[in-house]
């Protein structure tokens, strides 16, 4: 039967190695500047949050209420998605697990599906002071510099942004075989077409810095990461 889109589900340890990496790179640095009222663009799963949860547990221990005050909300037009992480969190409250040990978790959680493209119809402008698009989310969404835009627009501080890099096709598509995903290939793009996630774009750093002119925010940090993907980290001016 050929898969829907939706339906696959992602076991990060059948990953090839070079991504595993990657994720736990990407997941250290957001870790590392994450911080107060949090937007998650395309959450999935939920992969960020038991990190973020470690991090606001850690400040908590550390009587630091200040860096601890962590919040999320993680938004995703998958519903099946959302009701996945809704369940990890009642089995992990279950379990009375110490990483959600409170009556309350410690990373107060809010879930809503919506599109990325109408952000402004939900949020107020400046109401995050993080908002993450991880795992080249952006580059599989339509209109990615309108949803860049939305994201600068209700973000007070810094958006964290993971992008596709160019130069890499081997090694993504290396990624969609080992998931059994089928696809085809925008050669001159470097665009990988599928069923499951739709058009994948990839960026050189002219067109990242190109997709950033005009917006109302100044990149501060860009790195690659596994010679994978782009971590690119935005400050409001």
């Amino acid at each position: 039967m050929k898969q829907q889109p939706g339906e696959l589900k992602l076991n990060f340890e059948k990953f090839p190695k070079k991504f595993r990496e990657y994720l736990a790179k990407e997941e250290k640095l957001v870790c590392n500047w994450a911080k107060g009222n949090i937007l998650d663009v395309g959450c999935g799963t939920g992969r960020i949050i038991g990190k973020l949860e470690w991090i606001a547990q850690e400040r908590l221990e550390q009587n630091d209420e200040a860096e601890r005050a962590l919040s999320y909300t993680g938004i995703d037009v998958r519903r099946e998605y959302l009701d996945d992480i809704q369940k990890k969190i009642r089995d992990e409250r279950e379990k009375n697990n110490t990483r959600w040990k409170s009556d309350r978790l410690n990373l107060p959680v809010i879930l809503m599906s919506i599109d990325a493209r109408n952000l402004s119809r939900y949020f107020i402008n400046n109401q995050f002071d993080t908002t993450l698009c991880l795992w080249n989310t952006l580059g599989v969404l339509e209109e990615p510099d309108k949803v860049l835009k939305g994201i600068l627009d209700v973000t007070g501080e810094q958006a964290i942004i993971s992008l596709g890099k160019k130069g890499a096709i081997l090694d993504r598509t290396t990624y969609y075989k080992s998931l059994g995903i089928p696809y085809s290939i925008e050669e001159k793009t470097e665009t990988i077409i599928s069923e499951a996630w739709g058009k994948s774009r990839a960026y050189s750093l002219n067109e990242i810095e190109d997709m950033s002119i005009g917006i109302d925010a100044r990149i501060t940090n860009i790195e690659s990461i596994e010679n994978l993907y782009w971590i690119v980290r935005y400050e409001k001016r």
